[in-house]
Protein backbone atom coordinates (compact mmCIF):
# COMPACT_ATOMS: atom_id res chain seq x y z
CA UNK A 1 0.00 0.00 0.00
CA UNK A 2 1.06 3.54 -0.39
CA UNK A 3 0.66 5.93 1.71
CA UNK A 4 1.02 10.04 0.24
CA UNK A 5 1.43 13.09 2.53
CA UNK A 6 2.19 16.10 2.44
CA UNK A 7 4.70 17.59 5.28
CA UNK A 8 3.88 19.79 8.03
CA UNK A 9 5.17 23.04 7.44
CA UNK A 10 6.75 25.28 10.10
CA UNK A 11 4.62 28.27 11.48
CA UNK A 12 6.82 31.12 9.92
CA UNK A 13 7.87 32.32 12.78
CA UNK A 14 10.70 33.98 12.03
CA UNK A 15 9.51 35.55 8.94
CA UNK A 16 7.25 37.41 11.40
CA UNK A 17 9.63 38.39 13.63
CA UNK A 18 12.04 39.49 10.68
CA UNK A 19 8.86 42.14 9.67
CA UNK A 20 7.96 43.11 13.02
CA UNK A 21 11.00 44.31 13.47
CA UNK A 22 11.66 46.08 10.27
CA UNK A 23 8.43 47.83 10.58
CA UNK A 24 9.52 48.57 13.91
CA UNK A 25 12.83 50.32 12.28
CA UNK A 26 10.68 51.84 9.85
CA UNK A 27 8.40 53.73 12.83
CA UNK A 28 11.13 54.76 14.65
CA UNK A 29 12.85 56.04 11.43
CA UNK A 30 9.64 58.58 10.99
CA UNK A 31 9.83 58.92 14.66
CA UNK A 32 13.29 60.20 14.60
CA UNK A 33 11.81 63.41 12.07
CA UNK A 34 12.61 66.37 14.09
CA UNK A 35 9.80 68.61 15.10
CA UNK A 36 9.91 71.83 14.09
CA UNK A 37 10.31 74.99 16.22
CA UNK A 38 8.48 78.43 14.58
CA UNK A 39 8.04 81.99 16.10
CA UNK A 40 5.48 83.97 14.40
CA UNK A 41 5.13 87.70 15.91
CA UNK A 42 3.19 90.32 14.54
CA UNK A 43 4.31 94.30 15.03
CA UNK A 44 2.56 97.47 14.07
CA UNK A 45 5.66 99.33 13.39
CA UNK A 46 3.46 103.18 12.74
CA UNK A 47 5.71 103.96 9.81
CA UNK A 48 8.34 103.47 11.83
CA UNK A 49 7.50 106.66 14.05
CA UNK A 50 8.63 106.44 17.55
CA UNK A 51 6.88 107.66 20.90
CA UNK A 52 9.38 110.61 20.47
CA UNK A 53 8.11 111.48 16.64
CA UNK A 54 11.14 110.74 15.00
CA UNK A 55 11.21 107.94 12.34
CA UNK A 56 13.84 106.11 12.10
CA UNK A 57 13.56 102.71 10.47
CA UNK A 58 16.66 101.22 11.90
CA UNK A 59 15.21 101.13 15.26
CA UNK A 60 12.40 99.03 14.16
CA UNK A 61 14.73 96.63 12.62
CA UNK A 62 16.62 96.66 15.74
CA UNK A 63 13.63 95.56 17.62
CA UNK A 64 12.45 92.94 15.03
CA UNK A 65 16.18 91.27 15.64
CA UNK A 66 15.86 90.53 19.00
CA UNK A 67 12.34 88.94 18.43
CA UNK A 68 14.19 85.38 17.11
CA UNK A 69 11.41 84.70 14.86
CA UNK A 70 11.54 83.37 11.49
CA UNK A 71 7.99 85.37 10.19
CA UNK A 72 6.59 89.02 11.10
CA UNK A 73 3.08 90.44 10.46
CA UNK A 74 3.86 94.14 9.78
CA UNK A 75 1.14 96.89 9.65
CA UNK A 76 1.42 100.54 9.17
CA UNK A 77 4.03 100.35 6.68
CA UNK A 78 5.23 103.31 4.14
CA UNK A 79 5.82 101.96 1.04
CA UNK A 80 7.44 104.63 -1.29
CA UNK A 81 5.80 107.14 -0.66
CA UNK A 82 5.85 110.99 0.25
CA UNK A 83 5.64 110.91 4.08
CA UNK A 84 9.09 108.87 4.93
CA UNK A 85 10.99 109.80 1.72
CA UNK A 86 10.12 107.32 -1.04
CA UNK A 87 11.22 104.72 0.94
CA UNK A 88 9.70 101.03 0.85
CA UNK A 89 9.83 100.32 4.24
CA UNK A 90 9.15 96.97 4.07
CA UNK A 91 11.65 95.74 1.39
CA UNK A 92 14.32 98.44 3.31
CA UNK A 93 13.40 96.31 6.70
CA UNK A 94 14.04 93.01 4.93
CA UNK A 95 17.10 93.90 3.85
CA UNK A 96 18.38 95.40 6.80
CA UNK A 97 17.33 91.94 8.64
CA UNK A 98 18.89 90.36 6.69
CA UNK A 99 22.13 92.03 7.30
CA UNK A 100 21.58 91.68 11.22
CA UNK A 101 20.63 88.41 11.08
CA UNK A 102 23.12 86.58 8.33
CA UNK A 103 20.16 84.98 7.18
CA UNK A 104 18.19 86.12 3.78
CA UNK A 105 15.07 87.55 4.68
CA UNK A 106 12.40 88.48 1.64
CA UNK A 107 9.39 91.28 2.05
CA UNK A 108 5.90 90.45 0.84
CA UNK A 109 4.21 93.98 0.49
CA UNK A 110 0.35 94.19 0.67
CA UNK A 111 -0.45 97.26 0.35
CA UNK A 112 -4.49 99.02 1.11
CA UNK A 113 -4.35 102.34 0.08
CA UNK A 114 -2.64 104.37 -2.31
CA UNK A 115 -0.69 107.48 -0.10
CA UNK A 116 1.35 110.46 -1.04
CA UNK A 117 2.79 109.46 -3.99
CA UNK A 118 2.89 105.58 -3.04
CA UNK A 119 1.74 103.19 -1.05
CA UNK A 120 0.32 102.21 2.65
CA UNK A 121 -0.79 99.26 4.40
CA UNK A 122 0.73 95.43 5.29
CA UNK A 123 3.73 93.51 5.25
CA UNK A 124 4.56 89.94 5.76
CA UNK A 125 8.87 89.24 6.22
CA UNK A 126 10.21 85.63 6.83
CA UNK A 127 13.46 84.24 6.60
CA UNK A 128 14.11 82.66 3.44
CA UNK A 129 16.32 80.05 5.74
CA UNK A 130 13.74 78.78 7.90
CA UNK A 131 10.72 78.78 5.28
CA UNK A 132 9.78 78.28 1.65
CA UNK A 133 6.86 80.02 0.30
CA UNK A 134 4.80 78.41 -1.99
CA UNK A 135 1.95 81.49 -2.77
CA UNK A 136 1.01 84.49 -1.74
CA UNK A 137 -1.72 86.79 -2.19
CA UNK A 138 -3.51 89.96 -1.07
CA UNK A 139 -7.02 90.47 0.21
CA UNK A 140 -8.98 93.82 0.27
CA UNK A 141 -11.25 94.27 3.21
CA UNK A 142 -14.18 97.06 3.68
CA UNK A 143 -13.70 100.57 3.56
CA UNK A 144 -15.38 102.13 6.05
CA UNK A 145 -15.97 105.85 6.09
CA UNK A 146 -13.19 108.38 6.75
CA UNK A 147 -10.57 105.40 7.78
CA UNK A 148 -10.11 104.05 4.00
CA UNK A 149 -9.62 100.79 2.99
CA UNK A 150 -7.84 97.63 4.81
CA UNK A 151 -6.03 94.77 3.65
CA UNK A 152 -4.81 91.52 4.57
CA UNK A 153 -1.68 89.62 3.20
CA UNK A 154 -2.40 85.82 2.98
CA UNK A 155 0.94 83.48 2.34
CA UNK A 156 1.10 79.54 1.91
CA UNK A 157 4.67 78.36 3.28
CA UNK A 158 6.35 75.22 4.30
CA UNK A 159 8.79 74.56 7.01
CA UNK A 160 10.44 71.34 7.42
CA UNK A 161 7.14 69.58 5.67
CA UNK A 162 4.62 70.68 7.18
CA UNK A 163 2.18 73.08 4.86
CA UNK A 164 1.04 75.91 7.05
CA UNK A 165 -0.92 79.25 5.97
CA UNK A 166 -0.09 82.72 7.15
CA UNK A 167 -2.09 86.22 7.31
CA UNK A 168 -1.20 89.28 8.80
CA UNK A 169 -3.83 92.24 8.95
CA UNK A 170 -4.93 95.53 10.42
CA UNK A 171 -8.64 96.30 10.92
CA UNK A 172 -10.11 99.42 11.15
CA UNK A 173 -10.49 101.16 14.54
CA UNK A 174 -13.99 102.85 13.01
CA UNK A 175 -16.01 100.23 13.82
CA UNK A 176 -18.86 101.14 12.00
CA UNK A 177 -22.32 99.37 10.55
CA UNK A 178 -21.78 97.01 8.36
CA UNK A 179 -22.75 98.55 5.15
CA UNK A 180 -23.44 95.31 3.28
CA UNK A 181 -24.68 92.75 6.08
CA UNK A 182 -27.34 93.73 8.65
CA UNK A 183 -25.98 93.57 12.33
CA UNK A 184 -22.54 92.81 11.08
CA UNK A 185 -19.88 95.53 11.64
CA UNK A 186 -17.11 96.47 9.55
CA UNK A 187 -14.26 94.67 11.73
CA UNK A 188 -16.67 91.29 11.52
CA UNK A 189 -17.55 91.64 8.09
CA UNK A 190 -13.38 91.75 7.59
CA UNK A 191 -13.06 88.81 9.72
CA UNK A 192 -15.52 86.67 7.38
CA UNK A 193 -13.39 88.06 4.38
CA UNK A 194 -10.18 86.69 5.90
CA UNK A 195 -11.96 83.17 6.91
CA UNK A 196 -13.64 82.22 3.66
CA UNK A 197 -10.04 83.12 2.24
CA UNK A 198 -8.70 80.39 4.43
CA UNK A 199 -8.26 76.70 3.40
CA UNK A 200 -9.24 74.43 5.97
CA UNK A 201 -7.23 71.94 5.08
CA UNK A 202 -3.57 73.48 6.20
CA UNK A 203 -3.21 75.16 9.58
CA UNK A 204 -3.25 78.80 9.95
CA UNK A 205 -2.09 81.77 11.47
CA UNK A 206 -3.68 84.75 11.61
CA UNK A 207 -2.00 87.81 13.15
CA UNK A 208 -2.59 91.56 12.93
CA UNK A 209 -3.53 94.88 14.60
CA UNK A 210 -6.86 94.15 15.12
CA UNK A 211 -7.90 97.35 17.20
CA UNK A 212 -10.43 95.34 19.58
CA UNK A 213 -9.73 93.89 22.92
CA UNK A 214 -9.87 90.03 23.64
CA UNK A 215 -13.51 90.63 25.28
CA UNK A 216 -14.68 92.52 22.35
CA UNK A 217 -17.50 91.59 20.28
CA UNK A 218 -15.54 91.32 16.96
CA UNK A 219 -12.84 88.99 19.14
CA UNK A 220 -15.89 86.50 20.27
CA UNK A 221 -17.18 86.45 16.53
CA UNK A 222 -13.65 85.62 15.44
CA UNK A 223 -13.12 82.49 17.70
CA UNK A 224 -16.43 81.15 17.13
CA UNK A 225 -15.27 80.68 13.27
CA UNK A 226 -13.39 78.63 15.24
CA UNK A 227 -10.08 80.38 15.75
CA UNK A 228 -7.87 80.47 18.76
CA UNK A 229 -6.49 83.81 20.43
CA UNK A 230 -2.61 82.19 21.18
CA UNK A 231 -1.08 85.61 22.52
CA UNK A 232 -0.98 87.28 25.73
CA UNK A 233 -4.97 88.87 26.26
CA UNK A 234 -3.65 90.29 29.30
CA UNK A 235 -0.91 92.85 28.44
CA UNK A 236 -1.55 96.13 27.08
CA UNK A 237 -0.03 96.27 23.33
CA UNK A 238 -0.90 99.64 22.76
CA UNK A 239 1.11 102.56 24.48
CA UNK A 240 -0.40 104.06 26.99
CA UNK A 241 -3.26 101.37 26.21
CA UNK A 242 -5.42 99.51 28.69
CA UNK A 243 -6.04 96.27 26.94
CA UNK A 244 -4.42 93.87 24.59
CA UNK A 245 -5.57 94.45 20.66
CA UNK A 246 -2.65 92.61 18.32
CA UNK A 247 -2.98 89.04 18.65
CA UNK A 248 -1.31 85.96 17.30
CA UNK A 249 -4.33 83.85 16.16
CA UNK A 250 -4.46 80.55 14.80
CA UNK A 251 -6.83 77.61 13.37
CA UNK A 252 -6.35 73.84 12.74
CA UNK A 253 -3.51 73.81 14.39
CA UNK A 254 -4.51 71.88 17.90
CA UNK A 255 -1.64 69.87 17.50
CA UNK A 256 0.92 73.10 17.57
CA UNK A 257 2.03 73.52 20.99
CA UNK A 258 2.77 76.99 22.00
CA UNK A 259 5.96 76.88 23.76
CA UNK A 260 6.63 80.47 24.24
CA UNK A 261 4.75 84.01 24.39
CA UNK A 262 5.50 87.44 25.22
CA UNK A 263 5.00 91.47 24.63
CA UNK A 264 8.03 92.69 23.96
CA UNK A 265 8.07 96.64 26.05
CA UNK A 266 11.21 97.33 27.08
CA UNK A 267 14.25 98.13 25.52
CA UNK A 268 14.38 100.14 21.81
CA UNK A 269 10.51 98.55 21.64
CA UNK A 270 9.48 100.51 24.35
CA UNK A 271 10.05 104.09 22.18
CA UNK A 272 10.48 102.72 18.54
CA UNK A 273 6.76 102.44 17.42
CA UNK A 274 3.64 103.41 19.69
CA UNK A 275 2.70 99.45 19.69
CA UNK A 276 4.82 96.64 20.88
CA UNK A 277 5.63 93.46 19.12
CA UNK A 278 3.38 89.98 20.47
CA UNK A 279 5.82 86.99 19.52
CA UNK A 280 4.03 83.74 19.89
CA UNK A 281 6.27 79.97 19.51
CA UNK A 282 4.72 77.06 18.44
CA UNK A 283 5.98 73.47 18.71
CA UNK A 284 5.34 72.04 15.24
CA UNK A 285 5.07 67.78 15.45
CA UNK A 286 7.11 66.29 13.21
CA UNK A 287 6.08 65.00 9.10
CA UNK A 288 7.84 61.23 8.46
CA UNK A 289 9.35 61.46 4.72
CA UNK A 290 6.83 60.44 2.14
CA UNK A 291 9.35 57.10 1.64
CA UNK A 292 8.70 56.19 5.43
CA UNK A 293 4.99 56.21 5.05
CA UNK A 294 5.77 54.18 1.67
CA UNK A 295 7.97 51.43 3.65
CA UNK A 296 6.06 50.91 6.29
CA UNK A 297 2.50 50.08 3.80
CA UNK A 298 4.63 47.68 2.20
CA UNK A 299 5.90 46.26 4.94
CA UNK A 300 2.45 45.89 6.54
CA UNK A 301 1.41 44.23 3.16
CA UNK A 302 4.07 41.70 3.18
CA UNK A 303 2.92 40.73 6.88
CA UNK A 304 -0.57 40.59 6.12
CA UNK A 305 0.04 37.98 3.52
CA UNK A 306 2.37 36.08 5.42
CA UNK A 307 -0.14 35.81 8.04
CA UNK A 308 -2.69 34.59 5.77
CA UNK A 309 -1.15 31.19 4.83
CA UNK A 310 -1.54 28.19 6.29
CA UNK A 311 0.65 25.10 6.49
CA UNK A 312 -0.54 21.93 4.24
CA UNK A 313 -1.37 18.77 6.01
Amino acid sequence: MTHSFSPRLPRPRGIHIALLAALAALAAAGGNAQAASLSIATYNIHHAAGADNVVDLDRIAGVMSGLDAQIIGLQENDMANGRTGFVHQPNELAAMMSARTGSVWQALSAPAINYQGGQYGNAILFDTGALSLQSFQVLGLPDPAGDGARSAGLAVFELAGTRFQFATTHLTHRNQASQTVPGSTVQIDSMNLIDAAIDRTLPAVVNGDFNAGPASASMAHWQSLGWRIDSPTDVPTLEGGTQAIDFNTSLGADAWQVTGNRVVTGGLAAVASDHFPVVTTYNIPAVPEPGTYALMLCGAGVLAAVARRRPGR
